[in-house]
């Protein structure tokens, strides 16, 4: 039987075009860099709610589910303060720190984190691991983030919070991997795992492709 964990790479890898073309609508838009920057600012209001969702997935698991809490303790530890980096980097591309906290969300950032918050809520928290799993296995590469740097003029000191998780993203899947192929044995938890990766990264793709239609003329 195919383990959990390459079922969700399968997904993933199928959804990867969907993904690309969003990308490929932003970085060929004729103020990408403007439009990247802005895609900066939405980053920050959906990573900064990355430990709390985390949280509160926790607090709603049950006992056969104590690996899960125990993996979700140790992630909550390493993600810590992301969202204070995506701002360091605004900052360094000329935007204040309260100007960024105050800037409304687009109506694709909302769904993407609001979704979240009913999946745990209202279905099944332990589908939150798709979430998860949706944004480590697609981490930039340092190579692409040269790329970035080069192709939009942008320097690679203002993409810090990108080169940490290229950095660390790697070994993050590969611990998430092993958790869910370790601890998530019934059938209907892998279920909404699989749907919540899909749908996160239809959300995603949605988020990139709302900002890459805005940059354009």
């Amino acid at each position: 039987m195919t383990s959990l964990s390459l079922q969700l790479d399968e997904i993933n890898l199928s959804l990867k075009p969907l993904l690309t073309y969003s990308w490929t609508r932003l970085f060929e838009s004729p103020d990408a860099r403007s439009g990247f920057v802005s895609y900066l600012c939405e980053m920050y209001h959906y990573v900064k709610f990355s430990c709390p969702l985390m949280e509160l997935t926790r607090a709603r698991l049950d006992d056969r589910n104590s690996e899960v809490a125990r993996y979700l303790s140790h992630h909550i530890e390493e993600e810590a303060g992301h969202d204070d980096w995506v701002l360091a980097d605004l900052e360094r591309l000329g935007l204040s720190p309260d100007e960024v906290q105050r800037s409304r969300p687009s109506r694709e950032t909302i769904s993407l984190i609001g979704s979240q918050f009913y999946m745990i809520n209202e279905l099944n928290p332990i589908g939150y691991l798709g979430y998860i799993y949706a944004l480590e296995a697609n981490a930039p590469t340092d190579e692409s983030i040269r790329k970035l740097s080069a192709q939009l003029d942008l320097p690679l000191a203002a993409l810090s919070a990108l080169t940490e998780h290229a950095e660390a993203d790697p070994g993050h899947i590969r611990d998430l991997n092993q958790m869910l192929d370790d601890a998530v044995a019934n059938q209907e938890d892998q279920e909404w795992i699989k749907y919540n990766l899909q749908m996160t990264l239809e959300n995603l793709s949605d988020l990139v492709l709302s900002v890459a239609v805005r940059s354009e003329p």
